[in-house]
């Protein structure tokens, strides 16, 4: 939401290619008088006339029906803007290497990898892939990029400085190719566990929150040991339950929005009360059933 208002809310310089595409869509939805209107503009070199923009406002302006009103928006045609080269950090796989290559002799393919309950029957606990779906992946304030391996059942944190460029970490070691560490989460569970990720609003952002898609519900985990605090939810379809949790997100105040899918098809609200962050030792095992709710 905050992402939406700060690009909507944005007046942007545009090329004269991108005026006229915004004249040609405007035409669409008022008529061939405009687009005429906006083509001679086109020719003088200006900007939309102001009877254009007058009508888009007019269009966009906030409905007041029954003493309720809601905002409007208008379509930004240069929008989005490339990202900066500081923003490109490269491409890697899982513990941080890249190339992706699978090992000689061997036929990985993360597509068709087989099911992750394979690998932990069989004490393979470091998959060297992520395995599809790889279903979140969120910044922190200090640089650490918390990835959602869903299929492998894990959480892996990597630093932002260090990691994308050309590297081996045949062994999973933390430390190297900017991996810093991983975290399992219900590793026991047969299907995808972590599906999404959000972190508190406190000034450290102290609190990582993880969706746990077979479960059906959410960790409070603390950031600085990855532990395991609290949980909320559990797996049915009454309020604060979840069916297929799939999303989270966190608005100014901390308070936690959840979405679901499949026959969930609904966006809850948690409010936060008390403690803004996090901290404490809990539960080195993440999704333990014995604490379930």
């Amino acid at each position: 939401m905050l992402v939406a208002h700060k690009h909507f809310g944005r007046k942007p310089m545009r090329s004269k290619s991108q005026i006229l595409l915004a004249a040609m869509l405007t035409a669409v939805l008022m008529g061939s008088s405009v687009a005429q209107e906006a083509d001679t503009a086109m020719d003088a070199g200006s900007l939309l006339p102001t009877s254009v923009i007058d009508r888009l406002a007019e269009r966009s302006a906030p409905r007041v029906a029954d003493g309720v009103m809601a905002p409007g928006f208008i379509v930004d045609p240069s929008w989005p803007k490339p990202l900066p080269n500081d923003w490109r950090i490269g491409h890697f796989g899982a513990y941080g290497q890249n190339p992706v290559d699978d090992p000689e002799g061997t036929d990985i393919d993360p597509y068709d990898a087989g099911p992750w309950a394979a690998d932990y029957s069989a004490g393979n606990m470091t998959p060297m892939f992520f395995r599809s779906p790889l279903h979140c992946a969120i910044v922190s304030n200090d640089g650490m990029l918390y990835v959602c391996d869903r299929g492998n059942n894990r959480v892996q944190v990597f630093d932002v400085n260090e990691v994308g460029g050309e590297c081996a970490n045949p062994n999973a070691e933390p430390g190297r190719c900017g991996f810093v560490r991983e975290v399992y989460v219900a590793p026991h569970s047969a299907s995808g566990t972590a599906v999404a990720a959000a972190l508190s609003r406190d000034a450290e952002q102290s609190c990582l929150y993880v969706g746990d898609l077979a479960n059906g519900t959410f960790y409070i985990i603390n950031r600085e040991n990855l532990r395991e605090l609290d949980r909320v939810g559990r797996a049915a379809r009454q309020v604060g339950e979840f069916h297929w949790i799939h999303i989270l997100a966190v608005d100014s105040d901390g308070n936690i929005y959840t979405g679901e899918v499949d026959t969930g098809q609904r966006i809850q609200r948690f409010v936060r009360y008390g403690n803004a962050g996090c901290s404490g030792s809990g539960t080195a095992d993440i999704g333990l059933y014995s604490l379930n709710r």
